[in-house]
C-alpha cells in the first residue's frame, strides 16, 4: 500500500488535485482548511522524497555478483553448474553474493548447483 501512496503516477496525479482543491477551498469556504491541505500536501511531497531516495540507495547501489548470473529478473535457470571461486572487494553488507544468482527477482531454479567459495575482501576506505 506504501509502494502505491508513494509511486510517481499517484503523486503526479493526486498532488496538483490536492493543491487545487486547497486554493478553491480557500477561496470559497475557509483558508484555515486550505492551510490544513496544503500541509497534507507538502508532508505528503516530503514522504514520497524521502522514500525514493530510500528506495534507490537500496535497490540500485548493491553489488550483484554470482557464478553465472549477477542480477536475475523473471528468468529460469535450467541444467547449469558452476564451480570455482568467486572473490568480491567492498563492504559485504553492500554486495549481493551467490554461487549460481547474486541477486534474483521471480527467478526460478530446476536442476543446478554451485560449488563456490565466496570470499569477501572488505573495502579499506579509500
Amino acid at each position: 500500500m506504501r509502494e502505491v501512496l508513494l509511486s510517481f503516477k499517484t503523486i503526479g496525479i493526486a498532488l496538483p488535485l490536492l493543491v487545487g482543491a486547497a486554493v478553491a477551498i480557500g477561496e470559497w469556504v475557509s483558508p484555515t482548511i486550505a492551510y490544513i491541505l496544503f500541509g497534507v500536501a507538502f508532508v505528503w511531497l516530503l514522504c514520497a522524497i524521502i522514500y525514493w531516495r530510500k528506495n534507490k540507495r537500496r535497490t540500485q547501489s548493491k553489488l550483484a555478483v554470482g557464478g553465472l548470473i549477477g542480477r536475475a529478473n523473471n528468468v529460469k535457470v535450467k541444467d547449469s553448474h558452476y564451480k570455482g571461486k568467486i572473490t568480491i572487494q567492498g563492504k559485504s553488507e553492500d554486495i549481493d553474493a551467490g554461487g549460481l544468482i547474486g541477486q534474483g527477482k521471480n527467478t526460478e531454479i530446476v536442476d543446478s548447483s554451485a560449488d563456490a567459495e565466496i570470499e569477501y575482501k572488505q573495502d579499506d576506505g579509500c
